[in-house]
């Protein structure tokens, strides 16, 4: 029986962006701005893109004709390119410059870098704020933007001054948009029934989890990653190193944990079930490293079964600030132990009475021998 001749493949369309009335073709999963839609030079592009697409050759988005301006539809997609390539495709920091430029593009694709100004900054903000979103977000994907301008600043793409006046864009105040319920400690009771729950229903590894970052106040993400090779027994207590986390590009340094004694129980409880010091301590049942959606996704899954609210992993960081800023009356000590520097303001939101402090740190210059 003679085989069925296989389809020919489709070749991409020209596209119509609508809201910037310009011509675009996706090619590879990315998008390809054109000029305005319908015009000659916009055919001339989206032809040479094709046979370029057609003969294998890799489409470099920078090189385009000098002699038409760059877009912010061009802007955005090298700029998303360059993220990608700094930290990877599933990353949250490239889903977040995903979200901002799509921001960007959808009134403004068309638009000349060099034209985009505060008021369409404004303007953005605007629409986001409008959509729902918290304020928190709306500054962070305007932030982003402003980022995005900031690159193609440093690339020259575009002249400083384009990017030096979006910087006169103020973020949105408290009352100027919708403000998320401030997030606080999760109830340590809660905790340990969770912790039971999982227990019962075999899922040690997000059990463990849990404990760990209860009794150490690191992020999901340090916790999920965790490896043996990372902790030195050689200390007391033992220390944990952790070359990857949020703030090494601001701080510059490891940032090192100090170990208690429920932190390393949970470590030789976890040991116990590996000798590969390159496996990932804390893993699912399908033997998996936990992500921290995924330790957020049993955390509920244990909530609705127990008919609690669901609560999330970083409030256990919350928790433990808490605890740690009335044990010792130290924000600094606080900060330490979380990995902010010791000039950080994130800590002061766990300290529910600072007048209380203030009169532990008099009292300690009297009663001292």
């Amino acid at each position: 029986m003679p085989r069925p001749t296989q389809r020919p493949r489709r070749q991409p369309g020209y596209l119509h962006h609508k809201p910037s009335n310009q011509a675009y073709v996706r090619l590879d999963g990315r998008c390809h701005y054109l000029g305005v839609y319908g015009c000659p030079e916009s055919h001339r592009r989206y032809a040479s893109l094709i046979a370029d697409h057609n003969a294998g050759d890799p489409i470099d988005t920078s090189a385009r004709d000098l002699a038409r301006p760059l877009t912010v539809g061009e802007l955005a997609e090298q700029y998303l390119q360059h993220e990608a390539e700094r930290f990877g495709t599933r990353n949250k920091n490239t889903y977040g410059a995903r979200y901002a430029m799509l921001a960007l593009t959808e009134h403004h694709a068309g638009l000349r870098a060099t034209e985009f100004r505060p008021r369409a900054l404004r303007t953005i903000q605007s629409l986001l704020a409008d959509s729902g979103l918290a304020r928190s977000e709306v500054n962070r994907r305007v932030n982003r933007i402003r980022a995005a301008f900031r690159w193609a600043t440093g690339e020259e793409l575009i002249p400083e001054s384009v990017y030096a006046t979006l910087t006169a864009v103020p973020g949105l105040r408290r009352g100027e948009a919708r403000d998320n319920p401030p997030r606080g400690p999760v109830d340590p009771r809660r905790v340990d029934e969770t912790v039971v729950w999982l227990q019962e229903h075999g899922r040690d590894g997000a059990a463990r989890l849990i404990r760990f970052l209860r009794w150490t106040g690191c992020r999901p993400s340090e916790g999920c990653g965790l490896r043996l090779e990372s902790i030195s027994l050689d200390h007391d207590p033992p220390l944990l190193t952790l070359v990857a986390h949020k703030t090494r590009d601001r701080l510059g340094e490891d940032r090192i944990v100090p170990l208690n004694e429920r932190a390393m129980q949970v470590v030789h409880e976890a040991a116990r079930d590996t000798t590969n010091p390159d496996v990932p301590l804390f893993r699912s049942t399908r033997g998996d490293a936990y992500t921290s959606n995924g330790l957020y996704q049993s955390i509920r899954t244990a909530c609705r079964s127990l008919g609690h609210p669901t609560w999330s992993p970083y409030q256990l960081r919350h928790l433990v600030a808490t605890e740690v800023i009335a044990a010792t009356g130290s924000e600094i000590a606080t900060a330490a132990m979380l990995g902010h520097s010791p000039s950080s303001t994130v800590v002061r939101r766990y300290s529910k009475d600072r007048l209380q402090l203030a009169i532990q740190a008099a009292r300690s210059l009297v009663d001292r021998p």
